[in-house]
C-alpha cells in the first residue's frame, strides 16, 4: 500500500530543541495527509506540517 510521510515540528522554548514526529499516513494524496494529521488532537495549532520527500 502507498503512503505518505508528514513531518511535524513542534516549537519549544528556545533552550530546547524542537519536538518532532513522524506520520506515516495511507494514502497518497498529500492534501488528504496533511488534513489527516493536523485533525490529531495531540498535534498542536502551532506546529509545523510538512510533506516529506520520500525518493
Amino acid at each position: 500500500m502507498l503512503t505518505t510521510l508528514v513531518r511535524v515540528t513542534t516549537p519549544m522554548p528556545p533552550d530546547r530543541e524542537p519536538l518532532i514526529w513522524h506520520f506515516k499516513v495511507l494514502t497518497t494524496d498529500e492534501q488528504e495527509a496533511l488534513r489527516w494529521v493536523r485533525s490529531n488532537s495531540e498535534v498542536l495549532p502551532q506546529a509545523t506540517v510538512e510533506v516529506v520527500p520520500v525518493f
